[in-house]
């Protein structure tokens, strides 16, 4: 899908869920990230729509969202927002110290019935065991300036687990039946479910990449496919691929938040590496700096610059990110994160300037 199409996706998203009638121009922008599977980091002023940033997406792309804030207060006033609207995928939960056993219980219950969209959570219960074994605690340094504290919980085992969890891949047929079901004509999900036999995630997984190859599209409270839709076994490929090609991106995050995890450089430079600027000096309170193995990173060494658009024969288009020793760090559209060798790169001539 292209990023035109995005935006009309988006759009029609926020006017039928939300009833708003505009968004705006930074906030469209990270949305079409969110929908292409990047990572984004929004900064913006109080009341500027930072939580329309990730809501408008979460009900386009199947799955549930979980969202972690340490702010219960601001937490409970989101939840009840999108709760008042009274749509299903739209329904929020919450896990924190404010509910009882038995409604965090209830609340794991109903998302993975499929009955909630948004899990609401606190850092603090990232940190026990039966909820993840990794956490990450960014503080409110980024807003008020002063020190703050960041938890790394890592364990090399966890990547099998993440890996595991990535691993199925939707089934060429299913994918098939149900475009040529959207081809003949529109159905209600409901419809769809009792067609197809297919579960209300899977089939809001299988519906979420038809749209995205052009095969599927919202007609009302129903869906059916465009005019010009390819035909029913294209359909079914495409959307593959198109699910392929997420597996990639997703899996690559995975092993650069071990690369993360592991690195004995600076681990400042490596968080806006991973998004995309470039630090040269090194940020001096990490535990890597302050253990004094960091060195300082004048992103010279390579043979293109940090942020250069580049091209590879199979990957296609990627941004340059960084350099570590002799590595290099490219993030292309199609498959995500890639760590490579400088010098094979520069040996075999793998990368060009696009």
């Amino acid at each position: 899908m292209k990023l035109s199409t995005y935006s009309t996706t988006l759009r029609r998203a926020a006017r039928k869920l939300f009833g708003w009638t505009t968004l705006r121009p930074n906030q469209l922008a990270a949305m079409r990230a969110v929908m292409k599977r990047r990572d984004a980091l929004v900064v913006l002023p109080t009341g500027a729509g930072k939580s329309a940033i990730y809501q408008i997406p979460a009900s386009l792309i199947p799955g549930p969202t979980v969202v972690v804030s340490p702010l219960l207060a601001l937490q409970q006033d989101q939840i009840a927002a999108l709760n008042e609207r009274r749509r299903p995928e739209l329904r929020a939960v919450r896990i924190s110290s404010d509910e009882t056993p038995a409604q965090q219980a209830e609340a794991i219950a109903e998302v993975r019935a499929g009955r909630a969209e948004f899990l609401f959570i606190t850092p603090e219960q990232l940190a026990n065991p039966e909820r993840t074994a990794e956490v990450q605690e960014i503080g409110r340094a980024g807003r008020d300036g002063e020190p703050a504290r960041v938890l790394l919980l890592w364990q090399a085992e966890d990547v099998g687990l993440r890996r595991f969890f990535t691993g199925g891949l939707p089934d060429a047929t299913e994918l098939r039946d149900l475009a040529a079901l959207l081809r003949r004509e529109p159905h209600t999900k409901g419809a769809l479910r009792e067609l197809t036999g297919l579960g209300p995630r899977r089939l809001g997984q299988y519906l979420s990449l038809l749209e995205q190859v052009g095969a599927a599209e919202p007609r009302g409270q129903r869906l059916g496919a465009p005019r010009y839709s390819p035909k029913p076994v294209e359909a079914g490929r495409a959307a593959l691929a198109e699910a392929e090609r997420q597996q990639s991106v997703t899996r690559s995050r995975t092993d650069m938040m071990r690369a993360f995890a592991e690195t004995t450089g600076c681990r400042g430079q490596a968080l806006l590496a991973y998004f995309g600027e470039q630090m040269t000096e090194v940020c001096g309170h990490c535990d890597n700096c302050l253990a004094g193995t960091s060195v300082a990173d004048d992103g010279a060494r390579g043979p293109f610059p940090v942020h250069s658009q580049v091209r590879h024969p199979e990957w296609g288009g990627g941004l340059v990110l960084s350099y570590e020793d002799d590595r290099m760090t490219v993030l292309f559209d199609e498959v995500g994160y890639k760590t490579l060798s400088v010098r094979v790169v520069s040996e075999q001539g793998l990368l060009t300037l696009d």
